[in-house]
């Protein structure tokens, strides 16, 4: 039997950063067959109003699609949906799919994005019990609760939260259960903890923290799976009322493919600046990747929509041969109630917090300053000076000279990233 003809980019994965990457891919000149694989059967789409308005039936799923099908159709994209890659060979140059069909390549992408972590007690299979990643599971949860009135939210981070404040602005009450004692201290500190902590509990959503749920139980008081969820019950002893249960306790990334196909794994698909792996061209992008950011000299592991297209355009690139290293600060935002978030840089340590603008005024920016330089910027209902902050971050400006205009706001923003040395 006759070899097929290779495909000349294969991306697998059916999520943003495939989408982004076959998009620049057909921008950037590239000849040949482009084949965009992915499990679910849905085209690409953006994975952030899953937990915000598309979860609470603002935005109709067609709007949160990456590109209409008929963009794929018009750049000669093919989209390979509800199909699984089951193997990959690098030496053979192939993937095979669940269909048992292989296909050649000559450019691999590997953007299998990451795997829900489970909640491992007991209760966790009753119904009305959800985790949230795909459309799928938003439109499920979104059904649950115009069905219901209480609702726990297992976990408080960025899912979590949106999830809880999407909740209860569709009418449920909503309690969180979280082992940290402040919100998202963890990431921006206790004082910007507490600030995104105390928005929450202002708008209605009561939070257990320092505690962990031991058990989920039916109305009888047993766990027997297909019987509905009626509490939550926690370590130190609380019994929470819920009629859902929305589990957020992170993700891992799916790295499986990568494992069995040899190539270099460790926390991530391990990759260069230029998103290459280990193996000859077989790129990685997205949520599965461990990447080397030349910025801050170090790797990273970033779970993020922003973090999905920067890394898929740049594989894309050097697919094609540009040789273009990832250049762009991490980047990630939130929208909790009327609180809206943007977070630019990487800050896991810092010596201090200057603050433009007042937090009780609604509206402000946080900026961290780390060995003398700002690596990183919060901001709060201030999105003007978004691209002004990114221009600071990256060039990594002295904090020294520019701290007290940086904390005044009638100083344009804009006119400090100068100061970079």
């Amino acid at each position: 039997m006759q070899r097929p003809e290779p495909v000349d980019f294969l991306l697998v994965g059916g999520g943003l950063a495939s989408a982004t990457a076959a998009e620049t891919l057909r921008r950037h000149g590239a000849r040949g067959r482009i084949a965009v694989v992915g499990a679910e059967p849905e085209l690409p789409y953006n994975r952030p109003p899953l937990s915000k308005d598309f979860l609470r039936g603002e935005t109709p799923k067609e709007e949160i699609a990456v590109q209409p099908a008929a963009f794929y159709r018009d750049q000669d994209i093919e989209l390979l949906t509800g199909h699984t890659v089951e193997a990959v060979d690098p030496e053979a140059r192939t993937v095979r799919l669940h269909t048992g069909e292989v296909l050649p390549y000559r450019r691999l992408l590997l953007a299998t994005g990451a795997s829900l972590r489970l909640l491992p007690v007991p209760g966790a299979e009753l119904g009305e019990v959800f985790y949230l990643r795909t459309v799928a599971d938003s439109q499920r949860i979104q059904a649950a609760a115009r069905a219901h009135r209480t609702a726990v939210v297992v976990g408080g981070g960025f899912i979590g939260a949106e999830v809880a404040a999407s909740l209860t602005q569709m009418g449920l009450r909503v309690t969180i259960v979280e082992l940290q004692s402040i919100l998202w201290a963890h990431l921006f500190g206790d004082e910007m903890g507490r600030y995104f902590h105390q928005a929450l509990a202002d708008r209605g959503v009561t939070i257990v923290t320092e505690d962990e749920v031991a058990g989920l139980e039916s109305q009888d008081g047993t766990v027997s799976t297909g019987e509905r969820v009626s509490a939550v019950i926690t370590k130190k002893g609380k019994v929470l009322p819920a009629e859902m249960v929305v589990i957020g306790i992170g993700v891992d990334p799916e790295t499986s493919l990568a494992i069995d196909a040899g190539l270099q794994v460790d926390r991530g698909v391990l990759v260069d600046e230029h998103m290459r792996t280990s193996r000859p061209d077989v790129y990685a992008a997205g949520d599965c990747i461990n990447f080397y950011h030349p910025l801050y000299n170090q790797r990273l592991h970033v779970e993020h929509w922003q973090n999905a297209i920067d890394t898929g355009e740049v594989a894309a690139l050097n697919m094609l041969g540009q040789e273009t290293p990832i250049r762009r600060a991490p980047y990630f935002y939130s929208d909790l109630f009327d609180v809206g978030m943007e977070y630019l840089g990487h800050a896991p340590q810092w010596e201090d917090l200057i603050l433009r603008g007042r937090p009780e005024e609604g509206s402000f920016g946080a900026y961290y300053v780390h060995e003398g330089r700002i690596v990183a910027a919060l901001h709060v209902n201030n999105f003007d000076e978004t691209d002004a902050a990114r221009a600071l971050v990256e060039a990594k400006v002295p904090a020294a000279g520019i701290a007290g205009r940086l904390a005044d706001r009638s100083v344009p923003l804009a006119s400090l990233a100068p100061a970079a040395s």
